[in-house]
C-alpha cells in the first residue's frame, strides 16, 4: 500500500519505475529541486524497485536529473540489456532485406565461378589436361623409361 506525503502518493517496492519518475516530480513541484533529490533518494534507497536500476530508460532520466541510484553492475547489466534488445530488433527489420542480399550473394557468386571456369578453358593446353589424368601420367612415365 502506497503511503502519502502531503498528496503525494510515495511508491513502494513492487510499484513500476514510471511511479518512481512521477513521484520523483511531484516532489520538485512541490518542495524543489535539491529537496526533491534527497527526499526521493532516500526514499528510493529504503524501498525502491531494484529492477528498474537495470533498466536503461530508467538510468538515463536518473543521470539527466542528476540522481544516481545504479551501481556499476546494474548499468552495465542496463548495457548489456540495451545492446540485446537493439540486436533482435535489428534482426526484425533485415528479415524483409534477408533473402534479396543472400540472392544477390549467390548470383554474384555463380558469375564469378563461371568468369573463372572460362578464364581457366581458354588458357588451359590439351597436353596440360593429358599429363594431369592418369593415362598421361603413364605415358610421361613410359617416356622416361626409353630414355
Amino acid at each position: 500500500m502506497n503511503n502519502r506525503i502531503a498528496n503525494i502518493s510515495i511508491p513502494d517496492k513492487d510499484s513500476p519505475c514510471q511511479s518512481w519518475k512521477l513521484y520523483y516530480s511531484a516532489l520538485v513541484s512541490n518542495y524543489g529541486t535539491p529537496n526533491a533529490r534527497e527526499a526521493w533518494l532516500y526514499t528510493f534507497n529504503q524501498s525502491g524497485n531494484s529492477s528498474c536500476t537495470k533498466d536503461k530508460a530508467f538510468n538515463t532520466w536518473a543521470a539527466r536529473n542528476k540522481i544516481d541510484v545504479a551501481n556499476g553492475v546494474d548499468k552495465t547489466i542496463a548495457g548489456v540489456t540495451g545492446i540485446g534488445s537493439n540486436v533482435i530488433s535489428s534482426l526484425g527489420t533485415l528479415t524483409g532485406l534477408t533473402p534479396k542480399v543472400a540472392m544477390v550473394a549467390i548470383v554474384g557468386g555463380l558469375g564469378i565461378t563461371l568468369f573463372l571456369f572460362y578464364r581457366i578453358a581458354k588458357q588451359i593446353q590439351v597436353s596440360d589436361v593429358m599429363e594431369v589424368l592418369p593415362l598421361g601420367k603413364a605415358g610421361s612415365i613410359a617416356k622416361q623409361l626409353k630414355v
